[in-house]
C-alpha cells in the first residue's frame, strides 16, 4: 500500500480549542516494581500491582494467542516517537500523517518541557514491544499508526483530515484529547468532523466500519462529559477511567454516555501507568482517562484479531455484553429496563479481555443500526418551581401486516417503528437560563430507567447562552423497548429565570435482536453478577448457577409444587447472594460457562 493524501475538506477557518486529558497530577511516590497491574504478572507488564482480580485480564487473551496481530491502531494525538526502543516495530508509516505540518513525519517537536510525550505515552500502552524495557503493550503485535494533530491551531478541517486518513487501512483509532475540561465548556465537533467521522463508521475498513475511542475527560466531578460532542457522538466509544481498587477517580468526568472504563491511576497517593515515553525513555507518571482510551483501544485490537469480521456495532454489543460492573468507591451501578447494570461512572462496567476475546470467536452480526426521531416539542415552557417535566408518548399500537412488532401513528398513517431494541438514546434540546450552572436534565424511559443527562457543572456560572440546538446521548436504555411515555425533567437547582424551549427524541436501535446485550446479563454470562453489596466479610467461594438444575426442581410433581417453588427461590437467593459478598470473578473465561447459542 502506498500513502494516500488525506481526504480534503472544504476549510472553516476556525480554530477550535482542544486539550489533551492529562490534566490532573499528583506526586509520583511508588516503585517500579509496583506500577503493574492491567496485565499483572511480569514486571515487564504495563500497569499498577494486581490488587483483588481488578485486571483487564489480559493474559487470558494472550494465552489464547491474541497479541494485535494484523490490527492497526493509529493514535491521533500530538505525534509518536517511532524511533524509540519499544515502538520502533510497531510503527506503520502507512497509517501516519503529520496534520499540522501537512507531511508524512508524524513525529513529536522536542521542547524544554517535553510538552508533547502524550501521543508516545499512549502508543506505548497499545503496542509497546515485550523486550524488558519500559513495559509491554497490552497488543503488543498489532501495528501503530500516528495522527500529529495537537502540536497546532486546530479547524475542524484539521480534525475532518485526522478523523479520515487511510480508513481502509487503520482498524482503530484512539483520542485522548477533545474540548477543555474546564467545567464550563460544551463543543462538539464541527460538521466537517462529523462527516468524516460518520463516513469512517460507515464505510471505513472495507464496509465493516472504523473503530474510534474516545477519552471520557478530565473535568472531574464539577464537569460532565455529554457536553462533550465526541463523548456523547453515537459513532465513538466512550471510556472513562477507575483506579485499582474499581474506584471513580476524583480527575474522571461522568456521564450517561460511557460505555466501559479501564484501569489507570488514581486519586493522590496512588499509582500511575508505566509507559513509554519520549528520548528513549520510560515513564512513571502517566494516567487520566488519557491512559484509560489506549487501554481499551489495544483490548479492541485483540478482539480484532479474534474475528476480523466484527463490524463496529459488533465491538458496541461486545461491549455492553461483557463489560463487568465491578463495585468501587464513587461507583453507582443501576438497574436498566431489562436488568443490566448501568453507571454514569464506568457505563456497562470495566472491560474484560479475556472474555471478549472468547465471546468474539463466536459472535454473529448484529443487525443493521435502525433510527427513529420524534417530532419535536417546542411550545416553550418555563420551568417553574424546582422542575418541570415534558412527555413524548410512542404508542405500542398492534401492527398489521408486514408490521410485526410496533407501529406508530404518523399523521393518519400507521407505520412500522423499525427500533424495537433500544441502543443509544438522544435528546436535542434547546434551553434558555440566565446561567448553565442553575439547570440539571434528567431523561426517564417507559421501563422506568433514569439517566442524568446533564449533571449540575458549579462552574459553568457564567454561560448565559445555555443549551441552543445541543444533543445529548446516554447507553442506559440499552436493550429495553421504546413504547410508552418518555420524560424529560429539566431541574432549577438555583434561582434562575429558566425555560425549554424545545426537545426532540432520538432512538437508536435494531428491529430484531438475537444479541446477548440485548437481555439480562446473567442469561448468557451468569458469572457477570447483579449490581454487588459492598461487604467486608470473608470472601465466600462462589458456586456456579446450574440452570438445568433450577428447571428440573421447578418441573416437580404438582403435589409439591408450592415447597419446591418456595425451595427453588430461596436457593437461588442464597447462591447470588453469596457472589454478591464474595466480589470474585474468573480469572479465566472457561468457554463452557456460557451459552453458546447467546452468540
Amino acid at each position: 500500500m502506498t500513502h494516500s493524501k488525506p481526504m480534503s475538506y472544504p476549510s472553516s477557518g476556525v480554530c477550535l480549542k482542544r486539550q489533551e486529558s492529562i490534566t490532573y497530577t499528583c506526586p509520583y511516590n511508588e516503585l517500579l516494581g509496583s506500577l503493574q497491574y492491567l496485565a499483572k504478572e511480569s514486571k515487564s507488564d504495563i500497569g499498577l500491582a494486581h490488587n483483588h482480580h481488578n485486571d483487564t485480564n489480559v493474559q487470558e487473551a494472550w494465552r489464547q494467542g491474541f497479541f494485535g496481530d494484523g490490527v492497526v491502531v493509529t493514535v491521533i494525538d500530538d505525534g509518536l516517537e517511532y524511533t524509540n526502543i519499544d515502538l520502533i516495530r510497531c510503527y506503520d508509516p502507512l497509517a501516519s500523517f503529520d496534520v499540522d505540518d501537512q507531511d508524512y513525519d508524524p513525529f513529536p517537536r522536542y521542547s524544554s518541557d517535553n510538552i508533547n510525550k502524550h501521543g508516545t505515552r499512549c502508543a506505548g500502552e497499545i503496542a509497546a514491544a515485550p523486550n524488558s524495557f519500559c513495559g509491554v503493550g497490552l497488543a503488543y503485535n498489532a501495528k501503530c499508526g500516528a495522527i500529529r494533530l495537537l502540536d497546532a491551531a486546530i479547524s475542524d478541517y484539521m480534525e475532518a483530515q485526522a478523523l479520515s486518513y487511510q480508513n481502509n487501512h487503520t482498524h482503530i483509532y484512539t483520542s485522548s484529547w477533545g474540548p477543555s475540561d474546564d467545567g464550563a465548556t460544551v463543543d462538539g465537533m464541527g460538521s466537517l468532523t462529523f462527516q468524516a467521522l460518520e463516513n469512517a463508521v460507515l464505510t471505513g475498513r472495507n464496509g465493516l466500519g472504523n473503530i474510534f475511542v474516545f477519552a471520557s475527560g478530565n473535568g472531574g466531578k464539577q464537569d460532565d462529559c455529554n457536553c462533550d460532542g465526541y463523548v456523547n457522538s453515537i459513532y465513538t466509544l466512550a471510556i472513562g477511567a477507575v483506579s485499582r481498587d474499581n474506584s471513580s477517580p476524583q480527575y474522571a468526568e461522568t456521564c450517561s454516555a460511557i460505555i466501559a472504563a479501564t484501569y489507570s491511576s488514581g486519586t493522590s497517593g496512588d499509582s500511575y501507568i508505566t509507559t513509554s515515553d519520549l528520548h528513549n525513555s520510560c515513564t512513571f507518571t502517566h494516567g487520566g482517562t488519557s491512559a484509560a482510551a489506549p487501554i481499551a483501544s489495544a483490548i479492541y485490537a485483540l478482539v480484532l484479531q479474534a474475528n476480523m469480521n466484527l463490524t463496529w456495532r459488533d465491538i458496541l454489543h461486545l461491549t455492553v455484553a461483557t463489560a463487568e460492573p465491578k463495585v468501587g468507591r464513587g461507583v453507582f451501578y443501576s438497574l436498566n429496563g431489562i436488568g443490566r447494570n448501568v453507571s454514569h461512572e464506568t457505563g456497562f462496567g470495566i472491560l474484560n479481555a479475556g472474555l471478549m476475546v472468547s465471546a468474539a470467536k463466536l459472535w454473529e452480526t448484529v443487525p443493521p443500526m435502525k433510527t427513529y426521531v420524534s417530532p419535536i416539542v417546542n411550545p416553550p415552557q418555563l420551568v417553574e418551581g424546582s422542575s418541570l417535566n415534558s412527555s413524548i408518548f410512542i404508542p405500542n399500537l398492534p401492527g398489521v401486516g408486514i408490521h410485526k412488532f410496533v407501529t406508530i401513528l404518523m399523521g393518519n398513517y400507521l407505520v412500522p417503528l423499525e427500533v424495537n431494541f433500544l441502543e443509544y438514546v438522544q435528546v436535542n434540546t434547546t434551553v434558555t437560563c440566565r446561567r448553565r450552572s442553575s439547570i440539571k436534565i434528567k431523561l426517564i424511559s417507559p421501563m422506568k430507567t433514569v439517566s442524568i443527562l446533564l449533571k449540575r457543572r458549579p462552574k459553568d456560572y457564567y454561560s448565559s447562552n445555555c443549551l441552543n440546538n445541543w444533543t445529548f446521548s446516554s447507553v442506559h436504555y440499552w436493550g429495553e423497548r421504546p413504547t410508552g411515555k418518555w420524560t424529560l425533567q429539566v431541574e432549577k437547582v438555583e434561582e434562575d429565570l429558566v425555560s425549554l424551549k424545545s426537545w426532540q427524541l432520538i432512538l437508536h436501535g435494531t428491529e430484531f435482536c438475537s444479541s446477548p446485550a440485548c437481555r439480562p446479563p446473567e442469561v448468557c454470562y451468569p458469572h457477570i453478577t447483579k449490581r454487588p453489596a459492598v461487604s467486608n466479610s470473608t470472601t465466600i467461594p462462589t458456586p456456579k448457577i446450574n440452570l438445568l438444575e433450577v428447571v428440573m426442581l421447578g418441573c416437580l410433581g404438582l403435589a409439591a409444587a408450592v415447597f419446591g417453588l418456595v425451595f427453588i427461590v430461596g436457593y437461588v437467593r442464597r447462591r447470588y447472594a453469596s457472589k454478591y459478598r464474595s466480589l470474585t470473578y474468573p480469572d479465566l473465561l472457561n468457554i463452557n460457562e456460557f451459552d453458546e447459542s447467546c452468540i
